[in-house]
């Protein structure tokens, strides 16, 4: 509903059906982070995070694969009600739950987020398309499986 900002839904949408129904892969899509998200990834191995970005410090459509440090502030990633991607990881950790090795977190330049509205800019549409591919790559190489046609 927010233009550019459902571009991981985007994403999510654009991989492959038979990636999506891998036995190894689950595919969530989840409106917020903290502690909902930790409770996702927890007893992952691996796990791949996409959001939309809006750091105004590149052109719409950049694809950027962000560090845990990268998301440390973000306003998206953060709610007054609930604690940040960074410190909810610190938070399991301390707590000895078992969390992902590796974490694929992708952040796409939104153009278009502050406007209630259905699909998304040209420059993100792109990226999106751009970050399935990169998706299918990283989860086919932890589960062995190889590109179809």
């Amino acid at each position: 509903m927010m233009h550019d900002d459902g571009v991981g839904p985007a994403v999510l949408r654009r991989l492959s059906p038979e990636l999506k129904s891998h036995q190894a892969v689950e595919c969530i899509e989840l409106p917020w982070a903290g502690l909902s998200l930790l409770e996702v990834i927890r007893d992952r191995r691996w796990a791949v995070l996409v959001d939309c970005l809006v750091s105004g410090q590149s052109p719409p459509g950049t694809l950027r694969v962000l560090s845990e440090d990268d998301v440390r502030g973000s306003i998206r990633l953060v709610s007054y009600h609930d604690l940040s991607y960074t410190t909810a990881l610190n938070l399991g950790r301390a707590l000895g739950w078992a969390l992902p090795n590796e974490v694929m977190i992708l952040g796409i330049e939104g153009r278009e987020v502050y406007e209630f509205g259905e699909g998304l800019s040209a420059e993100v549409d792109a990226a999106a398309d751009r970050a399935a591919r990169m998706i299918e790559v990283f989860v086919r190489q932890r589960i062995g499986c190889e590109p179809t046609g």
